[in-house]
């Protein structure tokens, strides 16, 4: 299996929009052969220490194998 973690930092006020469109296009990557696992993941406020980053989404994949990555 191949994992993929993938961060990025959107630009103030693109949040919505970005999830909106990305939360429409997992049913799609998903689909793909070889797709084991597609999410999108925001931070959370907690108790641990840490800091709270609203405009920092993670995606995290998980793929057969490199082929199906690709």
């Amino acid at each position: 299996m191949i994992y993929v973690i993938a961060t990025t930092v959107l630009n103030e006020g693109c949040r919505e929009k970005f999830i909106e469109l990305t939360k429409a296009n997992l049913v799609t990557v998903r689909a793909e052969k070889g797709c084991i696992f597609y999410g999108l993941n925001e931070d959370c406020a907690t108790d641990l220490p840490s800091v709270k980053k609203p405009d920092t989404l993670t995606f995290v994949e998980c793929w057969e194998d490199l082929d199906a990555l690709k």
